[in-house]
């Protein structure tokens, strides 16, 4: 018989940690308000908070803030460099990176998703670490969303009474499926198949992770990369 080593991962508090984060990162200062009522029950100290986490994405990035200049230099492309050209500005590819960048000086791994929006144009949606639940046979695939056996992300369903409502999108190699107005929607087509035939996810890093692990360190030189 087998005996291994239990380690218990505090995932509700790192998940917690995770929104926390985003909130602090868009001038929500709930989180400070909550901290504040937990360590002083008793005291009605006033709020102020200082945008220290916003500050530290400013000052971090920047990159495709700017406008970006692209430029095929090779003679053979002919014309292909103005289809590709024209492929990334439809794509809106630099806002999507900027928005990557910001939340991962914070986060340090995210989860970039293809999502069909109701126009009907294929989009990558941003899921950050609360937001992601991932099922596999092998731990050694946690670093792996091409052999996950199934993806489940939070993403907003509805909004009322100004509160945004969440629900579920749930992948599998074999379909996808997305809660809209408490009903499901099939995320790729109506009958829920998934086209790609695996679970279509890019897991992108700031600096590089352990094997098997989803997440990554904080090392002092980081490095942008990805893979999935």
């Amino acid at each position: 018989m087998l005996i291994g080593d239990l380690v218990r991962f505090g995932d509700t508090e790192w998940r917690q940690q995770s929104r926390d984060l985003q909130a602090l990162a868009i001038g929500d200062y709930t989180p400070v308000v909550t901290a504040l009522r937990a360590l002083f029950p008793n005291t009605q100290m006033p709020l102020r908070a200082i945008p220290f986490v916003d500050r530290y994405i400013a000052e971090l990035t920047g990159r495709y803030a700017r406008p970006v200049v692209r430029r095929f230099r090779s003679p053979d492309l002919g014309q292909a460099w103005q289809l590709l050209q024209d492929a990334y500005t439809e794509a809106n590819i630099d806002g999507v990176m900027d928005a990557v960048e910001r939340a991962l000086v914070i986060q340090r791994s995210l989860l970039l998703v293809p999502m069909v929006d109701a126009g009907g144009v294929l989009r990558l949606h941003i899921c950050q670490p609360w937001q992601v639940q991932a099922e596999y046979d092998d731990p050694a695939d946690a670093d792996q969303p091409g052999r996950w056996r199934k993806l489940t992300i939070q993403v907003p369903q509805s909004y009322s009474a100004e509160q945004v409502i969440y629900g579920q999108a749930v992948i599998t190699p074999d379909s996808a499926w997305r809660t809209v107005n408490a009903g499901m929607q099939g995320m790729y087509a109506a009958d829920g198949s998934n086209p790609f035939r695996r679970i279509p996810a890019i897991r992108v890093v700031y600096g590089d992770a352990y094997p098997s692990e989803s997440g990554c360190p904080e090392p002092a030189d980081c490095n942008l990369c990805a893979s999935g």
